[in-house]
């Protein structure tokens, strides 16, 4: 694939194809008196199709932007009581007046059906009964269908491409990014409508002066007082098998509830449902980074690119219990209490083959893991948000107590893991917004201390030309405590100034990290290089202003944001400090530009100039797993990262067609080159060399969606393409790498009858790889899933499910095929589901997935779970 291929998406951009008019004038009344609340719109003279419309003002007034390559156009005025009036103009900018004619309309019969999406501003509504099947159960399965709205398959929602970055449900933020427990849970039926409120700002006070391009996602329920939720209980066979879920629900203007319990052994992953997922929690996280570390960890084996169902064998418990009660002064409490309990087995084989300049190496692994997951979290939240105030505090805390057993047998021997990764965190994260004068004064403040004491025992003993003289020896203990203190502090300004905004951002962040790690040998703890005491300061002082610029159909966005840093490594076993003081400017330069309400095109370019992660640092060997001992030592140093892209945006609700195009490209160059010596039994020593490491990223990625009302049909097109070119070190030879990926799709969703739906999903790939030292290698992967659902009478359903996977390396090809089949009872009055599943009809017992890194490739064959018979009782509250 040749690299012009992700420019070919620039040349869709017509920013400069045709140029734009605008058309405005006024409409009176035969009095001259104004006319407000006239339909005006712009009409193709040969086919009549809206090119755009307004809706006159107070005063009567009007303005139309246009973009079309037409000679002539039609303008045409409406508006009950008066006569229509419609004329020829040329497309041209111009002011054209009118002066309707009073008209006695008679109103004839008519039958209003209700149009499935509508937009009023920034505010697109969808009609979720216009988008629902009876076999629709969650509101995730009906926002699924709706175009424009992608649901990933961990349940992350996408609009236009990008994550949302709230979920609301009636305006208030319950579960604060962890959606996936409403989404899954919250019946369909007990919802009038899915909101996307794009150019959303959640912060009321800055709604007019810090402008954003993110969407967020609000549910608006159907009564004012609502209380609802699911009860499921389920017990099967192969072997005993059991599923329950109770998930109460009750929301109202002032408090809402969500409460849920849920067990089962039959692979469905509860954790996903207390799972972050909004853009704006996960942009915290890079500025703010808590989220555990697993430095040490057993050799897994690789996920399946399927359901979970099909492979997880699980016994898990997980109870959430979320609250939030608005009291006066609108003031928001909130506390989201979570607990997950999952104890999981994996049994397969890897296969991974390293291409070497000498002879390759090919290690072969029979894997069995028991993991046992203990994890309790808290946050309580206090807010306050109005067009005066915003004050947010919460505290968290998350307590983690996780352990994993592992037995591998390779080409030479047995191998024994136990590893222990606990981990403990305490947080509190503050945010006071207020105007002063003329400027908005904002006050941020985030605390946090988490500590991780790991260990790891791999028997028998590995590495023994490195960690004991050659001699072959009986256990290797590898154990390492990591304890942070971090906090950061700024102030901001805000201030408008016609249609500018400045804000200057001034703040300072310190983190104290503390590592200490040893390596025991059978009985014997070694030093030297084998050990690690090491202290970590870092601090940053920064500078940050910010202009935006907001005027009709522009808006751009310069960040010039200047960071002095200091930074500082303490080595208590070589006695050896590193210090290292410097400022980065990191410039970024945004620019959106509303070609009329239907297109949006924008691009960015920026500039990134960051210190490498110094908790990677470390001067003697750290075991990371049974197969990879590594030594981290290289000096701080900085990567530098520019990047630029490009985005264009169609949304038309009346025609119910959305498509999104993107293109990323980004050049990094990091100071070290990693640095891989592959043994002969397959391990290998992990270190850095001080050759600048220069890497070239491009993405593109595209998509188009139809809702066809008649056909009651979504129809879905994707492509997504990338390109990576970089160097890597393995035995001492310098590897230039290629990959290459090509991933079309398509999903369907249709209602072909009242008796018949179908729903086809098909995902591709196309991965090539090349190095200098191997021929190009090629992986063609696809995956179809097909749903047909018949309905025999109103209360009785049944689904045939197929999910086809073809995964073809070289010579090896591999078909998987999976069949389910659902029958449904419905007592419509009472809203009570009897439900007989059998999953796995063909009893597939094994995947095989392959894949290529920069100098080896990877197989996976996962076990998979039994052909099972599952029978459950399921109702609404």
């Amino acid at each position: 694939m040749n690299k012009r291929y992700f420019f070919f998406l620039l040349f869709l951009f017509p920013l400069n194809a045709l140029s734009q008019v605008i058309i405005s004038g006024e409409v009176n009344n035969k009095d001259g008196m104004p006319i407000s609340g006239a339909s005006v719109t712009i009409t193709d003279t040969t086919t009549l199709r809206i090119l755009n419309y307004a809706i006159t003002d107070a005063k009567g007034k009007y303005s139309i932007k246009i973009v079309s390559e037409l000679a002539t156009l039609k303008i045409n005025v409406k508006k009950i009581d008066y006569a229509f009036v419609s004329e020829e103009i040329a497309n041209k900018t111009q002011q054209i007046n009118f002066t309707l004619n009073p008209q006695v309309t008679e109103l004839k019969e008519v039958t209003v059906v209700a149009s499935p999406i509508r937009k009023r501003g920034d505010t697109l509504s969808y009609n979720v009964e216009a988008f629902a099947d009876p076999t629709d159960r969650s509101i995730a399965d009906v926002l699924a269908k709706m175009p424009g709205i992608e649901v990933k398959a961990d349940g992350t929602v996408f609009y236009q491409g990008n994550a949302i970055q709230k979920y609301y449900i009636e305006g208030l933020d319950l579960l604060e990014g962890k959606y996936n427990l409403a989404n899954n849970n919250l019946p369909h039926n007990a919802v009038a409508s899915v909101q996307i409120l794009e150019n959303h700002q959640p912060i009321k006070l800055l709604d007019s002066l810090v402008k954003t391009e993110k969407a967020s996602l609000n549910i608006k329920l159907k009564k004012d007082i609502t209380t609802t939720g699911i009860a499921k209980l389920g017990a099967g066979l192969s072997p005993l098998l059991w599923e329950v879920n109770t998930t109460p629900m009750v929301f109202n203007k002032k408090r809402q509830l969500i409460f849920s319990y849920q067990t089962n052994n039959v692979g469905h992953d509860v954790s996903q449902e207390i799972k972050t997922l909004t853009i704006e929690n996960l942009f915290e996280q890079l500025d703010n980074p808590t989220q555990k570390t697993d430095l040490l960890s057993i050799i897994p084996l690789r996920l399946p690119n399927i359901a979970s169902n099909r492979y997880l064998d699980n016994r898990v418990n997980m109870l959430s219990a979320n609250f939030l009660t608005r009291l006066k002064k609108d003031i928001d409490i909130r506390l989201n209490v979570s607990y997950l309990n999952d104890y999981q087995r994996q049994q397969g084989e890897n296969t991974t083959e390293y291409f070497l300049t000498t002879e390759n190496v090919l290690l072969n692994e029979k894997i069995s893991n028991r993991t046992y997951t203990n994890d309790l979290q808290t946050n309580l939240t206090i807010e306050k948000n109005t067009k005066e105030t915003y004050l947010k505090n919460s505290f968290k805390t998350q307590i983690n107590w996780d352990r994993q057993q592992g037995n591998i047998g390779n080409n030479f021997e047995n191998i024994e893991q136990n590893l222990a990764n606990p981990y403990y965190l305490l947080t509190n994260q503050l945010k006071l917004v207020k105007t002063i004068g003329k400027q908005v004064f904002t006050i941020y403040s985030f605390l946090n201390y988490n500590q991780s004491p790991q260990s790891l025992t791999v028997t028998p003993g590995q590495f023994a030309e490195v960690l004991n003289s050659g001699q072959g020896y009986q256990i290797t203990k590898q154990s390492i405590n990591r304890e942070i203190f971090q906090t950061n502090n700024y102030i901001e300004f805000t201030r408008g100034l016609k249609s500018f905004t400045l804000t200057s951002k001034i703040g300072f962040s310190i983190q104290h990290l503390n590592k200490e790690s040893q390596i025991t040998v059978n009985d014997t703890i070694k030093t030297g290089i084998f050990e690690n005491r090491q202290e970590n300061n870092s601090a940053k002082l920064y500078f940050q202003p910010h202009l935006s610029y907001k005027k009709e159909a522009w808006l751009v966005s310069l960040q010039f944001p200047i960071v002095y840093h200091t930074i500082t490594i303490s080595d208590k076993i070589f006695n050896q400090d590193q210090r290292n003081d410097a400022i980065t400017i990191n410039p970024n330069f945004r620019v959106r530009y509303e070609i009329n309400p239907s297109w949006k095109v924008g691009a960015g370019l920026g500039y990134n100039n960051s210190f490498q992660n110094t908790e990677q640092i470390l001067s003697g060997y750290l075991l990371n797993n049974y197969r990879n001992l590594q030594r981290t030592n290289y000096p701080v140093a900085q990567n530098n990262n520019y990047t630029f892209s490009t985005n264009i945006n169609y949304a038309d609700p009346v025609e119910a067609i959305f498509f999104n195009s993107s293109y990323l490209f980004s050049k990094i160059q990091n100071p070290f080159l990693p640095q891989n010596e592959i043994q002969a039994n397959g391990t290998q020593v992990l270190s850095f060399k001080d050759i600048t490491n220069r890497l070239n990223f491009h993405s593109s990625n595209s998509k188009i969606s139809k809702y066809f009302r008649s056909l009651k049909t979504t129809l879905t097109l994707g492509l997504e393409l990338s390109y990576q070119q970089g160097n890597q070190l393995v035995n001492n030879v310098l590897l230039k790498t290629i990959n290459q990926n090509i991933k079309p799709n398509l999903k369907v969703s249709t209602r072909l009858t009242d008796n018949l739906s179908i729903d086809y999903q098909l995902e591709t790939n196309f991965n090539q790889n090349r190095t200098t030292n191997s021929s190009r290698q090629s992986v063609f992967m696809f995956t179809e899933n097909l749903k047909i659902s018949i309905y025999p009478s109103p209360n009785q359903y049944i689904g045939f499910i197929f999910e086809h996977y073809y995964n073809d390396f070289l010579s090896e090809k591999r078909h998987n095929l999976y069949t389910d089949l659902l029958y449904r009872y419905t007592f419509s009055t009472k809203k009570i589901d009897l439900e007989l599943v059998c999953t796995n009809l063909l009893n597939e017992n094994k995947y095989i997935s392959s894949s290529f890194t920069n100098f080896y490739f990877y197989q996976s064959a996962f076990h998979i779970r039994p052909r099972q018979f599952l029978a459950s009782v399921k109702f609404n509250f």
